[in-house]
């Protein structure tokens, strides 16, 4: 083989291994969204109804202060948002990526129509936030005399 033909062959890899190594990056951002890049990641959450109300809860690890968290609602969207009390890091065992870094949490629920949010409650204790959003009364039972 002629050394032409070795540096065009060799050319011809470095190009392939480079268009492989954009692709598996753009599968990896489509998995991961781009809030996790930017250092925002969405908690644990587990919710459930009961007749009078919505109760959800969040896990909320590395989460010390209820001052670090915010909870507000906007255009019908319940939004929680907690900065952590350090950065932690976690990496993947990949030599193509690189470690993402957790700096706040972040998670929107919408609100079905039929909730009071002028009484919803939020309670932080040990990592753990949980906020119970009363449901509108339908209707009241009038007590016939």
């Amino acid at each position: 083989m002629a050394m032409e033909d070795f540096f065009e062959v060799l050319k011809r890899i470095r190009e392939e291994m480079r268009r492989i190594v954009e692709d598996v990056e753009k599968e990896f951002m489509e998995i991961f969204p781009l809030e996790s890049r930017e250092g925002i990641v969405e908690p644990l959450t587990y919710s459930y109804e009961t007749p009078s109300e919505i109760i959800i809860t969040l896990d909320l690890p590395l989460v010390k202060r209820k001052e670090d968290i915010s909870v507000r609602v906007e255009d019908g969207n319940l939004i929680v948002e907690a900065e952590l009390c350090e950065r932690y890091s976690f990496g993947l065992e990949n030599p193509f990526f690189k470690a993402c870094t957790a700096k706040k949490y972040r998670k929107v629920f919408n609100l079905p129509e039929d909730v009071d949010i002028s009484e919803i409650r939020a309670k932080f204790k040990s990592g753990v936030l949980e906020i119970r959003i009363p449901k509108k009364h339908r209707g009241i039972r009038i007590k016939v005399e």
